[in-house]
């Protein structure tokens, strides 16, 4: 129960934390965009050929012991044990907004079916919170376990860098609308 409620939260606070729901169509990445290899440390970076797009990754580390604190814009309150402090982006949603889902990837420890009641529990809390102005639908199953600038929005487990439980990687117009979003947890 544990590891699901840590993927809830991954789900709720990191993937879409921060983001102002208002309705803009998503880009269709130009061919060949995702041939490069996206760094894998926070950060916003530039992709190559894509002038009109950054990527922004999230790299998703095991909480450590609390240290000093600094005066937060946002905190998770779905996690009372969350330090997790988000500043608002100004990225923009279309008004429809398909996730792809690899159930193949989930550990046995977690289990498969886990994946998809999680990811629709975590997505229907985001679209009451923004009031209906984001509809969030269970596309088709992927095989995918990389990020990549595809037009798909993937949740899968993979490989991610060093002890990171996840890395979310999110591509986004400079305009502020967000073009697609993949989460690989470790």
């Amino acid at each position: 129960m544990k590891k699901a409620f840590i993927v809830s939260i991954l789900l709720i606070t990191l993937l879409f934390s921060g983001f102002v729901f208002v309705q803009a169509k998503p880009a269709q990445p130009k061919q060949g965009s995702e041939e490069y290899t996206i760094p894998e440390q926070d950060g916003t970076y530039n992709v190559p050929g894509r002038p009109d797009i950054k990527v922004r990754v999230f790299v998703h580390n095991p909480k450590v012991k609390p240290g000093p604190t600094v005066s937060p814009s946002l905190i998770c309150s779905a996690d009372p044990d969350s330090g997790a402090v988000v500043d608002p982006t100004g990225w923009k949603l279309p008004s429809t907004w398909t996730y792809n889902l690899n159930s193949n990837s989930v550990p046995n420890s977690v289990g498969s079916s886990t994946l998809s009641n999680i990811a629709q529990l975590a997505f229907g809390v985001w679209s009451g919170a923004s009031k209906g102005k984001v509809i969030f639908i269970a596309g088709l199953p992927t095989t995918a376990t990389q990020a990549k600038l595809d037009g798909k929005n993937i949740i899968t487990w993979g490989k991610a860098p060093g002890s990171a439980l996840a890395v979310t990687y999110i591509w986004y117009k400079l305009s502020g609308a967000v073009v697609e979003v993949d989460t690989i947890m470790n």
